[in-house]
């Protein structure tokens, strides 16, 4: 099966104040960690840009997909996403946002593999009695995944799929770093 993974940082990074995707962890860009996390399971990676387009392009080196409606929120990176993995032929697509240092190589290459050994439309990440991302879809989810709007992510949809698997036990990895002080706490405690 083809997998894109799409890595979203269209966001102005608001309440963070500078672009969160360049907050370093262990001396380097959580981008560029993430990247290379992610490109050692799938084949094939993209970001999704938006406020920071020019800059994200300085630091990446994989395929970066202009959000123009990056105002709109996360939902519209994700259809720019999904769009993208509709256009060229996936058959899924794995959401991952960089504001999550801790995500890794070993709990992407799970939720690939687990997606891959059954037949499931969606397979996601667990924490606090909820679907959490990174988060993989198939393609039979193309169609409400481009009908998502607003600032949240695909959350809904993970609890309204039939065809589904939560990974759980892997909290203290699923943290998402929205203001300077969760940096702080998470990164140097």
């Amino acid at each position: 099966m083809k997998i894109l993974a799409s890595i979203l940082a269209a966001g102005k990074c608001n309440r963070f104040g500078y672009p969160k995707f360049l907050s370093l962890y262990g001396n380097r860009p959580v981008i560029k960690i993430l990247l290379e996390e992610t490109a050692t399971v799938f084949e094939e990676v993209i970001v999704i840009s938006g406020y920071y387009h020019d800059l994200i392009k300085e630091f990446v080196n994989v395929p970066v997909v202009f959000n123009s409606d990056y105002h709109e929120g996360m939902a519209s990176s994700i259809r720019i996403a999904t769009f993208f993995a509709e256009n060229n032929n996936f058959d899924g697509i794995c959401i991952i946002p960089c504001d999550m240092p801790f995500v890794n190589r070993k709990m992407l290459k799970l939720l690939k593999d687990t997606f891959l050994s059954g037949s499931f439309d969606g397979v996601s990440f667990y924490k606090d009695d909820n679907p959490v991302v990174p988060a993989l879809f198939s393609n039979n989810m193309f169609q409400e995944l481009k009908k998502l709007k607003g600032d949240k992510g695909a959350k809904k949809l993970l609890l309204e799929i039939k065809n589904k698997y939560y990974i759980k036990g892997y909290e203290p990895y699923l943290i998402d770093i929205d203001t300077v002080e969760e940096y702080i706490k998470t990164v140097f405690t």
